[in-house]
């Protein structure tokens, strides 16, 4: 299955009390993972919109993670959350291939 790339940015608030790190994904709605918050709830999100995504676009996501401004603790979260997210997609993309198939002859038969 074709890939394409999409880029993820860390997006940083700059207040001092409650600062705010989140992982970007412009190209998919912009969709986020806030970083300084403990809730699991974007990330849940974040794996719907990936899985809609791929099966709509037929083709596997690639994500480039674009952060050149820090390197902290943050940075390596998303570092490492970027590269499961890939690995992730990679080891499903034979199921992703049998769905977009069943989806396409479904679509065949309305």
């Amino acid at each position: 299955m074709e890939s394409i790339s999409i880029d993820v940015v860390v997006a940083r608030s700059e207040g001092k009390e409650n600062p705010r790190v989140c992982l970007v994904f412009p190209e998919l709605e912009n969709s986020e993972v806030i970083l300084t918050d403990s809730s699991v709830e974007d990330i849940e999100n974040l794996f719907s919109t990936i899985f809609k995504t791929i099966v709509e676009k037929e083709q596997i996501l690639n994500f480039v993670l674009k952060d050149s401004s820090q390197h902290d603790l943050y940075t390596e979260v998303a570092q490492e959350l970027v590269g499961l997210l890939n690995q992730e997609i990679q080891q499903s993309e034979l199921d992703f291939t049998k769905i977009i198939e069943l989806n396409r002859k479904l679509e065949e038969t309305r």
